[in-house]
């Protein structure tokens, strides 16, 4: 199973960009001027790449400050998911579903991830799974994927080994489930602290794919109390904006402040003040802090 040619398009434009950011900065290899040159380096060369920059964490925000986004919408969110939510260690290629690929972590306790390919299959790049090997797995959108490189280790297993992981599998789903969507942190009793969870909500409703996938979820997390709530309607305002943003621009409006309500624009004004106003006219006063108060600038 993979992600999709378009969505894997994306991803390697993206985390090239990255790379080729990291390398202009460091000089880890010789200089490329280009995508196409990038890839023509040799696995080990762009590993070290790779390896730099997760050293130095601060090259996604240099990327984010300076590099062209409009390639998706959801480009910035992507990047910054993987700075703050990327998992790296030694798995276990443990079996291939329909669905996804599962890594089973090594470290205690276990846990299983369902993993989506890139270019290739797993399928195809793991043909003979139970299989241990170094990976980091990064979030893409309501999905998991892993950055491209993945570094196999020779271990040959016997009977006592497949047990073991078994057991481990087990364990690990009765637990977590397989786990799809990243962030996935949990505290020791198994329960998600209040701040993941504020993280995981944050990550389902970043795309309209995502909040329609897991509605269910979403509407779990919002029970638990009017700060979540709150939190839904304002990250759900965020990732809305861009939207709203590029419709309001074509239809010749270059500024102004927005409230954005589910999806919708249900007030404007010149000033934020005047919109705030406007707000509490239309909603009742329990609802008066919820939607998300957007500036279109003029550009």
């Amino acid at each position: 199973m993979q992600i999709g040619e378009g969505n894997g398009r994306l991803f390697y434009r993206l985390f090239v960009g990255l790379q080729m950011l990291v390398n202009r900065k460091f000089g880890v290899v010789a200089p490329v001027a280009s995508f196409r040159d990038f890839m023509a380096l040799t696995v080990e060369e762009r590993l070290k790449v790779r390896d730099v920059l997760y050293d130095h964490p601060e090259c996604f925000d240099e990327f984010l400050r300076e590099a062209d986004l409009s390639v998706s919408e959801d480009a910035a969110d992507l990047v910054a998911g993987w700075r703050d939510h990327r998992i790296s260690g030694i798995f276990f290629v443990f079996r291939h579903l329909k669905r996804h690929t599962v890594f089973l972590s090594s470290e205690e306790p276990a846990r299983a991830f369902g993993v989506l390919g890139l270019a290739d299959p797993l399928e195809r790049m793991v043909p003979y799974p139970p299989v241990m090997l170094k990976a980091t797995l990064l979030p893409f959108r309501d999905q998991i994927i892993y950055d491209g490189f993945l570094e196999g280790l020779a271990l040959s297993f016997g009977s006592g080994m497949r047990r073991e992981l078994n057991d481990s599998y087990r364990e690990g789903t009765a637990r977590f489930g397989i786990i799809t969507a990243l962030p996935h942190v949990v505290d020791e009793s198994g329960e998600a602290e209040e701040a993941v969870a504020e993280q995981r909500l944050k990550a389902l409703v970043r795309s309209e794919q995502s909040r329609h996938t897991h509605w269910e979820e979403i509407r779990e997390l919002r029970e638990r109390s009017d700060k979540f709530d709150g939190l839904y309607h304002q990250e759900r305002g965020k990732a809305d904006a861009r939207r709203v943003g590029r419709a309001l621009r074509d239809r010749g409006i270059e500024q102004g402040w927005f409230a954005l309500y589910e999806g919708m624009v249900i007030a404007s004004a010149t000033t934020r003040q005047a919109l705030v106003a406007r707000v509490r006219e239309i909603l009742p006063t329990s609802d008066s802090g919820l939607p998300y108060l957007y500036q279109l600038k003029k550009k």
